[in-house]
């Protein structure tokens, strides 16, 4: 199991790796993120959508990843709805591997 310090430290060293754009669309916002395809050797694995407080998050599911201009990027649309704070988790490698949490701001 990784320690929220460890997760911390990747945050801070690998977050700015990830580029967020946000586009206003009426009510919500398209979010598309470009990712790396690894961090220090590790593959990427997994991305997941998490909305709410951290520790009793509102939804939580996994998102597919697609190629554009010979990057690699996910989407999703969001309404925002009561201040929920937007997370996407990023996982790169096998067992424990590494965790980036990149914050969205709307």
């Amino acid at each position: 199991m990784t320690s929220d310090k460890q997760i911390a430290l990747w945050n801070e060293k690998y977050v700015s790796l990830f580029k967020v754009s946000t586009e206003k669309n009426n009510n919500s916002f398209n979010v598309q993120v470009s990712l790396p395809n690894n961090i220090e050797g590790k593959i990427f694995k997994a991305v997941w959508l998490v909305v709410g407080d951290d520790n009793d998050p509102s939804f939580i599911a996994p998102l597919s990843t697609y190629e554009e201009d010979s990057k690699t990027k996910v989407w999703f649309a969001v309404k925002p709805n009561n201040n929920d704070k937007n997370v996407l988790i990023f996982s790169y490698g096998e067992g424990c591997g590494i965790s980036v949490d990149v914050p969205i701001e709307l």
